[in-house]
């Protein structure tokens, strides 16, 4: 999702940080571009969540040892995501859940 559809879907005030394609970190799976962001905050490693709509994203969030959260319009679902979602407002509710 680019910048600019993250800001239109209002889940720019959800998140610290979104990392885009834009940002130019090593292409998924790699973790780096998580791990960057996880070194350079205060909040608890616990609390980043990786949130994708393909496999590469959810390797990427795993790899970088964080949540990962696959998001699948079709309803799609994946073993190695923690959760698997399908609309934005279950996103808002894992989100809410983890945040007490």
């Amino acid at each position: 999702m680019d910048n600019g559809k993250v800001s239109e879907a209002g889940l720019d005030r959800s998140f610290e940080t979104i990392i885009t394609k834009d940002d130019g970190f090593p292409e998924k799976p790699n973790p780096e571009s998580f791990i960057s962001i996880i070194g350079k905050s205060d909040t608890s490693q616990e609390l980043f969540y990786c949130i994708g709509d393909r496999d590469l994203d959810i390797e990427a969030g795993k790899n970088a040892g964080i949540k990962a959260i696959f998001f699948n319009t079709d309803g799609g679902m994946r073993e190695k995501a923690d959760f698997n979602i399908s609309d934005h407002k279950q996103l808002g509710k894992i989100l809410a859940i983890s945040n007490g």
